[in-house]
Formats: structure tokens, C-alpha cells, sequence
């Protein structure tokens, strides 16, 4: 079931794109279906340097890093993926999803995970605010992951 998500997906995401280039007269090309097909696969938050290994693994003849940054700003005007700003040193991207997520971010070693969390969703909903009108919001949450956390108290003890 998992697979076949990924896949609508995945076809929604190129739909997204070709309409998009469609739309601005830009050209179809196989480099930025490539990334595309690659950003699509992977799991969380990315830099554009995983990014772009991913898709020199996976492409033949490789891809230029002018290319891929290219493609991610073109990508990020189609509303396919988004820039994070959490206070990393490197800039991550993901792809856009139909609704807010959260991210944790381990300050010890860097790393972010995605949730999403029905319960601040819906609080969220009922949330008004004079003179404003929200269209989404963004949480990032600083902490300690738990393999740090294990790490920390594992040190400690000895």
C-alpha cells in the first residue's frame, strides 16, 4: 500500500512539475525529471549535496551542481519542495506536503525528523489572530535525540 502511495505520489509531483514548465514556456529536460525522481525517493529533510550523490549514483553521466541548484529553485517556484530554515549550517529542503509538519532537530548531532501531529493540526485550525490571516505554519522543535540522549547517559555512567 506504502509503494503504491509513493508512486501517485511520485506521478502528482511530475504532474506538478511538467504543468509548471508547461505553464512558464521552460523545457522538459531529463537532468530535472532526474532530480525530481530522486528528490521524490528520498525519506525527511535533504541537503542539495545528498541530493546531488543520489543522483549521480542513479544517473548515468552524472549531473552538474549548477543543474541541481537550478533545479531546486525551479522546484521550489513549482511549490515542489521547500527551503528549511532550522538553524543548520547546510540548507535543507523537502517536499511540500498538503500539510504542516514539524521537525525535531538534534542539537547535538544535526540530525531532523519529520512528524506531522494531528493534535497541534487541529489546534492550530481553531487558532485566530486580529488583523492576520494564517495560510500554514512551521514548528521546529530543538532537542536531543534519543541515540544522543542514550549516548549522553551511557558517557556519564562510566
Amino acid at each position: 500500500m506504502k509503494t503504491n502511495n509513493k508512486k501517485t505520489a511520485a506521478i502528482q509531483q511530475q504532474d506538478r512539475l511538467d504543468a509548471y514548465l508547461k505553464a512558464n514556456r521552460l523545457r522538459k529536460t531529463a537532468e530535472r525529471d532526474a532530480i525530481l525522481h530522486v528528490a521524490t525517493d528520498l525519506r525527511g529533510p535533504f541537503t542539495a549535496q545528498q541530493l546531488l550523490q543520489r543522483v549521480i549514483d542513479s544517473v548515468a553521466g552524472g549531473i552538474s551542481r549548477s543543474t541541481l541548484y537550478q533545479t531546486l529553485r525551479l522546484l521550489e517556484q513549482a511549490g515542489i519542495v521547500q527551503r528549511l530554515q532550522l538553524g543548520q549550517p547546510q540548507t535543507l529542503y523537502e517536499l511540500k506536503t498538503s500539510h504542516p509538519q514539524c521537525h525535531l532537530v538534534c542539537t547535538s548531532c544535526g540530525r531532523v525528523k519529520t512528524v506531522t501531529d494531528e493534535h497541534l493540526d487541529a489546534f492550530m485550525l481553531t487558532r485566530r489572530y486580529p488583523a492576520f490571516n494564517p495560510i500554514t505554519y512551521s514548528l521546529t522543535v530543538t532537542g536531543t535525540c534519543s541515540t544522543c540522549s542514550r549516548r549522553a547517559r551511557r558517557d556519564n555512567t562510566v
